[in-house]
C-alpha cells in the first residue's frame, strides 16, 4: 500500500498527510503516461501539469481515505472546497478514493464545490477511460463520467 508516499507534511501550522498522499499518487499515475507533473501546493493548484504534446494545465487533488454515508444518501465519497471558495480556479480536479487507490479526473467547468461519488464509479476501467481523455485534453465533465460509469456496468 504505497508505501513511498509519505505520510506527514507540513503546510504552514496544519498537517495534511492525506491531501499529500492523494497528490502524489496522482502524480505518480500521470507521470507513468508521460504528463510531467510539479507539485506546487498553491490554494488554488495542487499540481501543474504538461502532456506530452505539450499543453499545460492546472490541477487540484481532492483525496477522500474512504466513503462515507451523509444525511440518509447512498454510500459514496464526498469532496468538498475550503471553506469560502466558491468556484474552482484549476483547469482540472481530481478525486481521489485513498482505499482504493484509484483516481477521476473531471474537467472544473461547470462543476459544482461539492462533489459526491458513488463506489461503484472508481475503477480500473473508468479510471483508464478517463488519463486517456486527459492526454487528448480537456477530460471529460462529471455529467460525462457518470454516462461512463453506467455503460460501464
Amino acid at each position: 500500500m504505497l508505501s513511498w508516499i509519505p505520510l506527514k507534511t507540513i503546510s504552514g501550522s496544519e498537517t495534511h498527510p492525506l491531501g499529500t498522499s492523494g497528490e502524489y499518487l496522482v502524480a505518480s499515475k500521470f507521470e507513468r503516461l508521460g504528463i510531467k507533473t510539479e507539485r506546487v501546493d498553491r490554494d488554488e493548484d495542487d499540481l501543474w501539469c504538461k502532456t506530452p504534446s505539450g499543453i499545460f494545465f492546472t490541477v487540484e487533488v481532492k483525496t477522500s481515505q474512504k466513503p462515507s454515508v451523509e444525511e440518509r444518501r447512498k454510500t459514496q465519497y464526498s469532496f468538498g472546497m475550503k471553506h469560502g471558495k466558491l468556484m474552482w480556479k484549476s483547469d482540472v480536479a481530481v478525486f481521489v478514493a485513498f482505499d482504493l487507490e484509484r483516481i477521476i479526473v473531471v474537467s472544473t467547468k461547470n462543476l459544482s464545490t461539492r462533489v459526491r461519488i458513488l463506489p461503484s464509479v472508481f475503477t480500473q476501467s473508468i479510471e483508464n477511460k478517463l488519463l486517456t481523455q486527459l492526454l487528448k485534453f480537456p477530460p471529460y465533465s462529471l455529467e460525462e463520467i457518470k454516462c461512463l460509469a453506467q455503460s460501464d456496468k
